[in-house]
């Protein structure tokens, strides 16, 4: 809807039923970009309950889509924490561990949807590598080493650094549990970080062996051992 050129968004704002097509169209647009299946013009036209004419969608589609210029595929931060595990072998993640890492970045993304310091934050690079290290310091399917040599390999492939100044905050963030409350302020619903353990630093295997770490112990943050 925010893509709609101005005499398109002007009018679906003053016209109830312009509107309802604007947001339909996006609906039906949306679709055919990010989803397997595909559904067509007058599968939509049966859920308006015959209100609108395949023209009048595919020619709002039209102007939604020049609005936008016609940049509509772009990722998103769950896009963006399923190429990064494509990196990594079956060996190096196994589908249960896979499966336990893409849980928690949804929840962990569901719950940044709500606050608007990650809308500041670059989507991919930040917040979805942000998820995913905090998926991984809460996966509780694998030890902690395990996790340094996962977080490790990704370092080792990625052409970004995963471990930015940036994205450890995003990640204590997450990990805090601070969630916006209704008087603007941060409120934390999970544990306070005199409950967190200690951190590993995700920079080194060394720095794991020198402050005698185990796989028996819980880390806050992966990331911070390989920085």
């Amino acid at each position: 809807m925010l893509g709609c050129p101005p005499f398109c968004s002007n009018e679906a704002l003053r016209c109830p039923r312009r509107y309802r097509l604007a947001a339909v169209t996006c609906f039906y647009t949306a679709v055919k970009v990010y989803e397997r299946i595909a559904l067509d013009v007058g599968t939509f036209m049966e859920i308006c309950r015959g209100s609108y004419a395949e023209d009048d969608i595919t020619t709002m589609e039209k102007d939604i889509l020049e609005g936008l210029g016609w940049r509509v595929s772009v990722f998103t931060p769950m896009d963006f924490v399923r190429t990064m595990l494509e990196l990594l072998s079956a060996d190096e993640v196994p589908p249960r561990v896979r499966d336990c890492l893409i849980r928690g970045c949804q929840e962990h993304i569901d719950r940044a949807v709500a606050d608007v310091y990650f809308s500041r934050r670059r989507p991919g690079a930040v917040v979805g590598t942000a998820c995913l290290a905090a998926a991984l310091t809460e996966c509780d399917v694998i030890p902690p080493l395990r996790k340094l040599g996962i977080w490790t390999s990704l370092s080792e492939r990625c052409n970004f650094d995963i471990s930015s100044d940036e994205v450890l905050e995003a990640q204590d963030r997450l990990l805090s549990g601070a969630i916006p409350t209704e008087n603007g302020r941060d409120a934390s619903n999970a544990v306070s970080s005199s409950e967190v353990p200690e951190n590993l630093s995700a920079k080194g295997s060394m720095a794991v062996a020198h402050n005698g770490v185990n796989e028996g112990e819980s880390p806050k943050s992966v990331m911070k051992a390989a920085a």
